[in-house]
């Protein structure tokens, strides 16, 4: 269930290991192109000990999210001590946003960890330094997960003032950080706060509408002036914000408001404290079962095919990338992700998410580009012509040619057939190396 996405901040974590601190391939300045900063550490940590990031990936989410669910089990236990209250994070355990999320490769279960844990040690007694030693490790463990953790870290200090400090020194340690590796201005936040399509709030509703309402009750039954309750409220308004900002993924689903889906738990069993008749329990139960668990369980492969279909094609264009130029070339892409990674070469980011230049058609073009990619149908079985860039076609078309080349099984490039690869080069450059010939299988359909 990878998406694009998954693959930014292991290309970070391998520039910061081989000591070139955060300048990924073709890029003269290191900017801030990731979000989660204690994550991209994290992953660097493991490459400098001899572990494959992207190995790594699938352990480290499914340990996460295996971590979030028995936070919240313990939780609910020791502050509630009632088997009903237990039923939410059931459900939640077994929903599809924490499976795809597990699986995806992303930070999403990571967050939804961090969140918990808060979550569980602000309910701990914090009026002495011993008390406070937990909670101030999980709020300065969600600190550091970036802009986002920062800002939900932020509602710490509503259950406890002294908070303040461990949300301070987080916030100091990755700003100093970033000063001292010299990355340049936060580029991926500043594109993601661009892009805001609060309709992704559909897809959430969609998916867990029994706990999400069970979660809204929850703040009606203990009010927020509980210290604990503002802190989950808060956590849950952050986190939806995240959800609906930064471009879309393949088959976007509920797994990127994982993190906002735990506070919406945590808060839920409180309305199960409170519903003091077995047969609303049951009822509620059955709702969970079969709405928030059984229907969107069943669109899981369906996301899964989608995922998997961009991986392959994102893998069969950076393999026609290498094996077009014998030597990397600087090639523009839509996105600093999958293609990026296993092509290696130089690469252009025209999201400008890890670009501090202009990133503007025009600037691309001067930068004098071996060859671009569009953003997406880029691998085919048929012959299909996507613009580079809307509203740019004549300036392109000025400079570049656009070609569908029809994939040969000899070159060993994907094992489907037909496959077409769709790209562009500039108009001194030809569409294929010099070695494939007309006689060799070079032949192209008629345009």
């Amino acid at each position: 269930m990878w998406v694009d996405r998954a693959f930014v901040p292991v290309r970070y974590a391998f520039s910061f290991s081989w000591g070139r601190s955060g300048r990924l391939p073709g890029q003269d300045a290191a900017t801030m192109g990731f979000l989660d900063s204690l994550w991209v550490s994290v992953l660097t940590g493991l490459h400098g000990i001899g572990v494959e990031p992207v190995k790594a990936l699938p352990v480290l989410g499914v340990l996460a999210a295996g971590l979030c669910v028995t936070v919240l089990f313990a939780d609910a236990i020791r502050r509630l001590d009632f088997g009903r209250c237990l039923l939410p994070v059931v459900a939640f355990a077994a929903s599809s946003p924490l499976l795809i999320a597990a699986r995806s490769g992303t930070n999403d279960a990571w967050l939804a960890m961090w969140t918990a844990l808060v979550l569980m040690t602000i309910r701990h007694p914090l009026d002495t330094p011993k008390g406070r030693v937990l909670p101030t490790i999980a709020v300065g463990g969600l600190a550091l997960c970036g802009p986002f953790g920062l800002a939900a870290s932020l509602g710490a200090v509503a259950a406890d003032r002294r908070m303040i400090w461990s949300v301070s020194v987080a916030g100091a340690v990755q700003v100093m950080g970033g000063l001292l590796l010299g990355l340049e201005f936060p580029t991926a936040l500043a594109v993601d706060l661009q892009i805001i399509t609060p309709q992704r709030l559909v897809v959430l509703a969609g998916a867990m509408p029994v706990l999400l309402t069970l979660g809204v009750f929850g703040v009606g039954s203990t009010t927020f002036g509980h210290p604990a309750t503002r802190v989950a409220g808060w956590c849950a308004l952050v986190w939806l914000f995240r959800g609906i900002t930064g471009s879309g993924d393949v088959a976007p689903g509920a797994d990127r408001f994982l993190p906002a889906v735990v506070a919406f738990c945590w808060l839920s069993t409180h309305t199960m404290m409170n519903i003091r008749r077995g047969r609303a329990v049951v009822i509620t139960a059955l709702l969970l079962v079969v709405i928030d668990v059984a229907r969107p369980r069943a669109s899981v492969e369906g996301v899964a095919r989608e995922r998997r279909i961009a991986l392959k094609e994102s893998q069969a264009m950076a393999r026609f990338l290498k094996w077009r130029f014998s030597s990397p070339q600087p090639v523009v892409l839509h996105s600093a992700g999958s293609i990026a990674y296993h092509y290696g070469g130089p690469v252009i980011d025209a999201s400008g998410r890890t670009e501090v230049r202009e990133m503007s058609p025009e600037s691309i073009l001067g930068l004098r580009p071996a060859a671009m990619v569009p953003s997406r149908n880029f691998v085919g079985p048929s012959i299909t012509f996507t613009p580079m860039f809307e509203g740019a076609q004549a300036t392109v078309a000025a400079a570049y040619d656009h070609h569908s080349v029809q994939h040969q099984r000899k070159w060993g490039l994907t094992q489907a057939h037909p496959v077409f690869f769709q790209y562009l080069t500039r108009k001194d450059i030809a569409r294929l190396p010099d070695h494939i010939s007309e006689e060799d299988g070079n032949r192209f359909p008629k345009q």
